[in-house]
């Protein structure tokens, strides 16, 4: 067994409580904060092996959610599907925070393994910039000024104060927000729970740390406040979320260790020190966990050392979801309790996608760091005609012959909602 231990967190130089976790490794303490390890538990997560085989085997065959459209007539005409007869205890969301080179990645494929859950990774640029034939728009960057070039952390470390680099944030939460959009998809249509790796609230983080750097003026980060007010309530918040403790240093020996070229080169001028990794760690404990131990489960662990992951799930194995079922914050966005809302929350997710994306459509002229000079604009769409991609990937004469495409209904139907919904260089 693992042993009880108050995950005590380095804020500003304190020692304070902010969870409690069960880690390995760990002397015994006595509990406080959530009270959770005190009480009698119900197992609402467990190890895929220890699930009941029948509950498994009766499931009945996933929706193939991504080429196949739910509609409202299946919903209540057909009534057919009903998506909780496919959930059991693993069908949640759980989302691994954590400081750069945390480990979060290794952690959250691991425990996505161990639970059976599907594993979503941070989107990174190459999601971003890369169109499915594998055009890197980044390549264009040196005919471009810097208002309209394919920002990437390369460019974002060598100059923390690019002129396109608050845009390339605003797009990088798109991005954020659309592969939860999607996990949520997934869950509700198949009934496999999901761990992702940070959630879409964490953006937040980067914002506040890049506003303390200087990065950001203040206009963009309250643009970027009101656009999570205005976005966060189409999405339901993650069931459970694990915070990996490293504290800069140590992060900062992990970045040197792996060793990726952009992150050590001489250039970085962001990596160099641990200013940039404790704005991040201050940012988190200042704003994100507190907030987010207020509607999810929070637990923390010192990954300092790292640690065993039969310990983790054990330490999940021990949670009650149920005892946050009648009132309260916590768990509010899944006090759900007719099984047609379930549905239409399906339906949401997977059919309602320029109704989620309407958001980021605003104008934004009152934001100097988010409007661009019309000459810069008229340079790219000069480059872009010139030195771009002549066609849509799906409508591209020279791959698939004229005639093939006069009659061509192009991707399946996520492809084709991903279009028409926030995608900034148009995949």
């Amino acid at each position: 067994m693992s042993a009880l231990r108050l995950c005590v967190q380095r804020w500003n130089g304190n020692a304070k409580c902010m969870a409690i976790g069960i880690a390995n490794n760990a002397s015994i303490a006595k509990p406080i904060g959530t009270g959770l390890t005190t009480q009698q538990s119900v197992r609402s997560i467990c190890h895929k092996d220890h699930m009941d085989p029948e509950v498994v085997k009766n499931k009945s065959k996933a929706w193939d959610w991504e080429n196949k459209r739910y509609s409202w007539i299946d919903q209540y005409v057909l009534k057919r599907d009903k998506c909780v007869y496919r959930w059991d205890e693993n069908t949640k969301i759980i989302a691994v925070e954590g400081n750069i080179a945390s480990g979060k990645t290794t952690f959250a494929k691991k425990l996505a393994d161990e639970l059976g859950m599907k594993y979503v990774k941070e989107p990174d640029f190459d999601d971003m910039y890369i169109d499915r034939f594998g055009f890197d728009y980044r390549t264009l960057n040196w005919r471009l000024p810097e208002w309209v070039q394919a920002v990437d952390y390369r460019l974002f470390y060598e100059n923390p104060k690019h002129q396109g680099w608050p845009t390339t944030h605003l797009m990088q939460y798109g991005m954020r927000y659309f592969y939860y959009h999607q996990a949520l998809a997934h869950l509700f249509s198949t009934g496999q729970g999901i761990v992702i790796e940070r959630s879409p609230w964490t953006d937040y983080v980067f914002v506040e740390a890049g506003y303390k750097m200087g990065f950001y003026p203040r206009d963009f980060k309250d643009y970027m406040w009101q656009l999570r007010a205005d976005t966060e309530n189409h999405l339901l918040r993650t069931h459970l979320v694990i915070y990996l403790d490293v504290s800069p240093e140590e992060s900062l020996k992990r970045i040197k260790k792996r060793a990726i070229d952009y992150e050590v080169s001489p250039k970085n001028q962001l990596l160099q020190n641990t200013k940039y990794l404790e704005a991040i760690e201050d940012a988190y404990k200042t704003f994100h966990l507190p907030w987010i131990q207020n509607h999810a489960e929070l637990i923390v662990y010192d990954w300092t050392r790292f640690g065993d992951m039969d310990l983790v799930v054990e330490d999940l194995e021990r949670l009650d979801f149920d005892q946050y079922e009648a009132r309260g914050e916590k768990m509010e966005d899944w006090r759900i309790y007719m099984t047609n809302d379930y549905d239409e929350l399906r339906r949401k997710y997977t059919s309602w996608w320029t109704y989620m994306y309407k958001e980021f459509n605003r104008a934004v002229f009152d934001i100097p760091s988010l409007c661009c000079p019309p000459e810069c604009m008229a340079h790219f769409e000069n480059v872009m005609a010139n030195h771009g991609p002549k066609y849509h990937p799906q409508y591209d004469p020279e791959k698939h012959g004229a005639f093939n495409i006069m009659f061509k209904t192009w991707g399946n139907y996520l492809e084709r909602r991903q279009y028409n919904a926030y995608s900034p260089y148009h995949k």
